[in-house]
């Protein structure tokens, strides 16, 4: 908890509104993707599909592979506790929607299904995309598969079992990968193995989001090798979760925005 606190104190310290980058029309790209007036139809929908979760008492039995929870105890949890806990907030949710929108990316690969809400969000925002969403809580993967029925998500494909064994296979059988979002194991040796290897698929101009940067000191230090690896250009850390763009045109820089 300190470790938050003392993270998040230096995150207001120092952060503030996107003001935009070097390039102006990738300055262009990413004012949209903050623009949180930016609404669209799909939005309404998905949200309804979030409350309907955030009331949803039944009680699953997770068998949690990642770092666990922080606000859970035991294998026991509600659904709606996980829709209020583990699922992205709905203003991030949106930006990754519009970030999807704005940057037309066709093959994405979300790692932590959870109640597929947010796969909804990253699948509506481009209808001709292939999501590929892999989780490891087989109960929970059965009430994403539920929530895909309810969004009508037919472009979205439910993977489980552990990490360590779907996601090297399901790599191979890309050409490319367009975007990721690492979501599913909050410790700084999986996140880092994990970018290695969908990296040999991520061309130039991919995006990489990493959710729960400043989860715990190891996440941070996560966080921080990611940001320094070379192939990584332009990071954006919203607290929450950062954003990485693998473009060699754009100066390589970190960025502390308040959204």
């Amino acid at each position: 908890m300190f470790h938050q606190v003392a993270t998040y104190s230096k995150y207001l310290l120092n952060s503030k509104p996107f003001s935009g980058v070097g390039d102006a029309v990738f300055s262009s790209q990413l004012h949209k993707i903050f623009d949180k007036e930016r609404s669209f139809y799909a939005f309404i929908a998905l949200d309804v599909v979030r409350k309907k979760n955030q009331l949803d008492e039944r009680v699953l039995n997770v068998n949690d592979l990642g770092a666990g929870s922080k606000t859970s105890k035991g294998n026991e949890r509600s659904v709606k506790s996980i829709a209020d806990s583990a699922v992205k907030a709905k203003k991030y949710a949106e930006l990754m929607f519009r970030l999807v929108e704005a940057f037309h990316s066709h093959t994405i690969i979300e790692l932590g299904t959870s109640l597929g809400i947010t796969t909804g969000y990253l699948a509506k925002a481009n209808k001709k995309a292939k999501v590929y969403t892999l989780e490891g809580a087989e109960e929970i993967a059965k009430i994403a598969e539920e929530n895909f029925k309810l969004m009508k998500l037919h472009n979205a494909q439910l993977i489980q079992g552990n990490f360590d064994d779907t996601l090297e296979e399901l790599v191979s059988r890309q050409d490319r990968i367009d975007l990721v979002f690492l979501d599913g194991n909050h410790r700084k040796e999986p996140t880092i193995r994990y970018f290695n290897t969908l990296l040999p698929k991520l061309h130039e101009g991919a995006i990489v989001l990493v959710d729960d940067i400043h989860w715990s000191q190891e996440m941070n230090q996560a966080w921080k090798e990611l940001v320094s690896r070379p192939e990584v250009s332009l990071a954006i850390n919203l607290f929450e979760m950062g954003i990485l763009f693998l473009d060699p045109k754009l100066k390589k820089e970190e960025l502390l925005v308040r959204y």
